[in-house]
């Protein structure tokens, strides 16, 4: 079994060399358009006016890989601090969806007029025009959302990311509109300005009948300087007492980082934590030893409840799990989760192939041909890597010998 898991590996996974000579296909063939490198194609921005500020905002938007094509709905991640931040997430978020970790998503960035008197309430004699947060949350609430939805195809699955200052404000978002947004990432959060205000609106928060569903993940560096760490550690321990059953809550002290480099892990630990793979991925894995193919339906039904628009199942450890398993000996729970799969992939080729790998290795060849066949179609409409479709194809041939 460990030799033939093996080979599955090397069939997935060879270098385009070994098969030149299927020199029908060529290596211009593939969609090089929604590579994340031409993401910035797929970016745009304009000016908005809002009735409560004199000058025009810069407004920022990437959409998805596919999105002029397509018809489906997607997430939406806004951005604070857009004038830096956003190429950061826009570049992150893209990079992700390539490679199916998280849902294709639109990226909407929110430039600064003046973040102090933006983010944070009320007044702080030390940060000049400080006071006006309320403006802006309705500002976000009334009029950018609104145009947003209006304007492109929206899920309903909304996340707001905003660091120091922006993440006073994206805390603010939770606390004073709840349901506006689903996901709350408040890296590192300057929770001790205005007075400790955080502090303020959390107690409200909790006092108050149960709120919609929302996640909620915040962070600082180890090296964050002034009052930042301490602030924040008392307030996660607020958190901590409250913990209701209706907020997700992650916290996290980035080791070894300062205000600012503590984003990037910050921004990743987010990601992961917003659209879990891992836990659920193993849990799945035991329950399908344990019970056999019925366990699946449960699972998804399951997880999906849990998490809804956060499940998200991953393509490449889902596939390899069912190849892994019918090495085992597990064939039944093994089928059943390539075809389920599938069923969440219509239309990856990658998909098709694992299955094809899967029923392979419980000996239903024809099968196994079928499906081949089937990733071999989608692939080339697609424009999928020449060369997977080289693997494919030899592959299929190799069925034949």
């Amino acid at each position: 079994m460990q030799k033939l898991l093996a080979a599955t590996i090397v069939i997935l996974c060879l270098t385009s060399g070994l098969f030149a000579q299927d020199n029908e296909i060529t290596d211009n063939q593939w969609d090089k358009i929604s590579a994340p490198a031409m993401a910035s194609a797929r970016q745009l921005q304009f000016s908005m006016a809002a009735k409560d500020y004199s000058d025009e905002r810069t407004i920022r938007v990437q959409l998805p890989r596919g999105y002029d094509a397509g018809t489906q709905n997607y997430p939406v991640m806004y951005v604070l601090d857009a004038d830096w931040n956003f190429p950061l997430v826009a570049s992150y978020t893209d990079f992700l969806a390539f490679w199916g970790r998280i849902p294709e998503t639109i990226v909407v960035g929110i430039d600064n007029l003046n973040r102090n008197s933006d983010f944070v309430s009320p007044a702080d004699r030390n940060f000049p025009l400080s006071g006006n947060q309320d403006r802006f949350l309705n500002f976000v609430k009334t009029e950018l959302k609104p145009s947003i939805e209006a304007g492109y195809r929206t899920s309903g699955f909304d996340t707001i990311f905003g660091h120091s200052f922006g993440g006073v404000a994206a805390l603010a978002f939770l606390f004073n509109t709840p349901g506006l947004f689903d996901a709350h990432v408040a890296i590192g959060t300057s929770t001790w300005v205005a007075d400790r205000n955080s502090f303020e609106i959390a107690e409200r928060y909790f006092t108050l009948d149960e709120k919609p569903r929302a996640f909620l993940y915040l962070s600082h560096a180890e090296f964050d300087g002034g009052d930042t760490v301490p602030a924040n550690f008392e307030f996660w321990a607020l958190l901590k007492r409250k913990n209701p059953s209706w907020l997700d809550i992650h916290v996290s002290e980035i080791a070894a980082t300062n205000h600012f480099t503590a984003v990037v892990p910050s921004l990743f630990e987010a990601m992961e934590a917003i659209y879990p793979a891992n836990e659920i991925i193993e849990q799945l894995r035991q329950r399908l030893v344990d019970r056999g193919a019925s366990a699946l339906t449960a699972w998804a039904e399951e997880t999906s409840t849990k998490y809804g628009p956060r499940f998200h199942p991953q393509l490449m450890e889902l596939g390899i799990m069912a190849i892994t398993l019918a090495a085992e000996g597990q064939g039944e729970g093994a089928t059943a989760l390539a075809d389920w799969v599938i069923t969440q992939n219509t239309n990856n080729a990658q998909a098709y192939a694992f299955a094809a790998q899967t029923y392979l290795t419980v000996g239903e060849r024809e099968k196994a041909k079928t499906l081949l066949d089937d990733a071999l179609r989608i692939a080339k409409e697609t424009g999928y890597f020449p060369n997977q479709r080289r693997m494919y194809q030899r592959f299929r041939q190799q069925l034949e010998n």
